[in-house]
């Protein structure tokens, strides 16, 4: 019986670990799949050339992984005389065998940037991007893969200078994101949100010095927080996927702009919707921004913005003391906004703001103050071409007499 038990439990193993196999194969396969077809949709409009050394699969029975070895990139600008370019040592797809669902990025911790005016290299200690599959991609390729996405990175560094200025630092960023195709007209379509934190420049105080005596950098030339969230209601389109195919294989320029303008007009025509808010966090003071975006029945915006900033006092004194030169411009801000201040014992100097903007024109904190022209949807889909110039600086001083 032992022995029977024994060859029992031999064959379950046996199985599973064809089965696994197989399902290893696939996922490789899938995921191989998937960066071809990335690189043929990113490459479809000409404008953009990827290249690499070499693609290569994993080994390890715990993890499906595709990598591309030496990616390089390159975007031709409209009316640019030089490309850009962007490479990596690495960049990779990869499933662990204990969390089947989600797709991780691996990119090296090294980009590097070639433009016309010098290279670029950013840098960064940490980097998890993950997309979430929809259980219902893992065999169906008609569909959406992906119905959620996560991205963090600590320490980011953008050096100039091939890698010897340090331009922008970064404490840390982080994203998360989530898509709905089959969105109605009350559903979230796309959902974003991304925060970052402890912005600084380190060539930012060399160069206030050099503009003149008394400018130095407020605020210990560091901006606390950065955040932005964007919420989409639907409803999304059923030939979304060849409007994506579409944009992507459009040159860039006008021809992108009409897709984009033709699909957002269709989006209003239909009830869509949208949200987004602003968090921004610099010395003292904190600003947060609430926005909201729907359109009546002729396609036409309406909406409202809420803003609030408190200890903006505090504020105004930080920025004079470092930089001398603005108390003008500030002073004539601190006018134009007297209407909207108050001040209370825990915020300090507070502005309180509701904009309101449609038909009735644009209202601010119930009070009107502009009309509100109507939005020529024709006109965004495809610009007039610019009025002709004179020769010589565009002034008409050089035309010709008859």
């Amino acid at each position: 019986m032992m022995r029977g038990m024994a060859r029992l439990a031999a064959g379950v193993v046996l199985v599973l670990a064809v089965a696994w196999a197989g399902l290893w194969w696939y996922a490789q396969e899938r995921l191989e799949a998937g960066i071809n077809g990335w690189i043929a949709q990113t490459t479809s409009n000409g404008a953009v050339q990827i290249t690499y050394d070499s693609i290569v699969q994993g080994h390890s029975p715990f993890a499906a992984e595709v990598t591309l070895v030496n990616p390089r990139w390159s975007i031709q600008p409209a009316g640019a005389s030089a490309p850009l370019t962007f490479s990596a040592p690495s960049f990779g797809l990869r499933i662990d065998v204990t969390d089947p669902l989600v797709v991780h990025v691996d990119i090296a911790r090294q980009l590097l940037a070639s433009t016309p005016k010098g290279d670029i290299s950013i840098t960064y200690s940490s980097l998890d991007i993950a997309e979430q599959l929809n259980p219902q991609a893992l065999f169906n390729t008609s569909i959406q893969p992906f119905r959620g996405f996560t991205s963090t990175a600590s320490d980011i560094n953008v050096l100039a200078g091939n890698g010897i200025v340090p331009v922008l630092h970064i404490g840390s960023y982080a994203e998360h994101g989530s898509v709905n195709p089959q969105a109605g007209v009350k559903d979230t379509a796309y959902a974003m949100d991304v925060t970052l934190q402890d912005v600084s420049s380190p060539t930012l105080p060399v160069l206030m010095a050099l503009a003149g005596k008394g400018t130095k950098v407020p605020f210990d030339n560091n901006i606390k927080t950065i955040g932005i969230t964007i919420a989409l209601s639907g409803p999304v389109p059923a030939d979304w996927q060849q409007q994506v195919a579409a944009y992507r294989a459009a040159a860039f320029g006008p021809d992108k702009n009409k897709i984009v303008v033709q699909n957002l007009h269709n989006w209003a025509l239909q009830g869509g919707t949208a949200t987004a808010e602003l968090r921004l966090a610099v010395g003292p003071s904190t600003l947060n921004a609430n926005c909201t975006l729907a359109f009546d029945a002729n396609a036409q915006p309406n909406g409202a913005t809420d803003i609030t900033a408190d200890h903006l006092d505090a504020f105004t004194a930080t920025l004079t003391s470092a930089i001398p030169q603005l108390q003008q411009d500030i002073s004539g801000a601190e006018a134009a906004l007297s209407p909207y201040l108050s001040a209370t014992a825990a915020g300090g100097q507070v502005l309180t703001a509701h904009v309101a903007y449609g038909k009735a024109g644009v209202l601010v904190n119930g009070a009107r103050k502009a009309d509100m022209p109507p939005l020529d949807w024709a006109a965004l889909e495809t610009p007039p071409a610019p009025a002709p110039q004179a020769p010589g600086d565009g002034s008409g001083a050089a035309s010709t007499g008859p």
